[in-house]
């Protein structure tokens, strides 16, 4: 059974620029070389196309075979002897062949005739030409496509590296959730069943929305969502400051859950069981650009706890860079007894 041979729009619109180079570099220069010693009024002699067509045939076996055969599998001295004879092989051939249609110099030619020595040379040189414009192309075309299967590559490692974070960052925060309602069990019953249908659609959020941009709208909510599950740990020593927009575009999108760590840790290390302490939490939308800023109380003694903000903090960083790259500014650290966190992210609307 024969195999079928399909050829691609972008084969045939390669074959046509290869053929229009050609064209253009060889064989125009050869009609207009020839036509300076010729009579304009008579058709120049068949040599001429003989030897454009030897441009092509070495320009295309080199393209295809020579190169993929030998100079790609780093048999660099057999590729460059294989040249070398191809080309003298071919360009003595066409120079028997232009011989036989040359026709004798009469009163047709004007200008000093070169001697046949003297264009076997030029064809071997231009011949020789045409293998370095193969060569140009193949590598230029090689180059290309290792450039974007490297960017293939990378796009994947982000994606997975991106997909590897979010899931470190969903079971950090579920962990101290359920800590939280399990402490509220046996204090408030109902109050407890009211959260764990809360985490409910938090977890429908954070498990099911895998996309990597989302409404910056249903973001907010989940913050908000979030931050009424972590008021479940609070005490009248604890006082509380939230400012979170409810109504935004609809066009601003956002990667999912950047703002967890900061909030989770201005509720982590601002609390004291038996000391009085300050949590504020500030989410504000300007244009393209929203920030989320954070302060609270600092108790030193929990730094010892390695559970989540270490592993929170490192994972929100990796993400703003893959994500936001040189678009984003954060910056956290203790000013006095307080912590402060601010994060800033210039995003883009649907029509940008």
């Amino acid at each position: 059974m024969s195999k079928v041979v399909k050829i691609d729009r972008k084969t045939i619109l390669s074959l046509i620029s290869h053929i229009l180079v050609i064209s253009i570099v060889f064989i125009l220069p050869e009609v207009i070389f020839t036509n300076s010693f010729t009579d304009p009024d008579h058709p120049a002699p068949l040599g001429v196309y003989i030897h454009a067509v030897v441009y092509i045939i070495v320009f295309y076996y080199n393209y295809f075979f020579l190169i993929d055969r030998l100079l790609f599998r780093k048999r660099m001295l057999l590729y460059i002897v294989s040249v070398l004879i191809f080309v003298i092989l071919l360009v003595s051939g066409a120079e028997f062949l232009s011989s036989l249609t040359r026709p004798e110099p009469d009163g047709h030619m004007h200008g000093p005739v070169p001697g046949n020595f003297v264009m076997a040379i030029r064809n071997f040189a231009i011949s020789l030409l045409s293998v370095g414009l193969s060569l140009a192309l193949k590598f230029s075309m090689r180059w290309t496509k290792i450039e974007r299967m490297n960017e293939k590559i990378m796009s994947e490692q982000k994606d997975m590296e991106l997909a590897n974070l979010k899931k470190q960052l969903n079971p950090h925060f579920l962990f101290n959730t359920l800590n939280n309602i399990y402490a509220l069990i046996q204090i408030d019953s109902e109050r407890a069943q009211d959260a764990v249908h809360q985490l409910s659609k938090m977890l429908r959020y954070a498990l099911y929305e895998d996309s990597q941009e989302v409404e910056l709208a249903k973001d907010l909510d989940f913050v908000r969502n979030f931050i009424e599950l972590m008021k479940l740990r609070l005490s009248a020593n604890h006082q509380l400051s939230v400012d979170i927009p409810r109504q935004v575009s609809s066009d601003l999108k956002i990667a999912p859950l950047l703002f967890i760590s900061l909030i989770e840790n201005a509720f982590k290390y601002g609390m004291a069981s038996s000391k009085p302490s300050v949590i504020m939490i500030s989410i504000t939308v300007t244009g393209e650009t929203v920030r989320c800023h954070t302060e609270n109380s600092f108790f030193p003694e929990k730094v010892a706890d390695k559970s989540s903000s270490g592993i929170g903090l490192s994972n929100l960083k990796r993400r703003l860079d893959l994500v936001y790259s040189n678009h984003y500014n954060l910056e956290y650290g203790i000013s006095g007894n307080i912590f402060i966190s601010d994060l800033s992210i210039n995003l883009t609307t649907k029509n940008n």
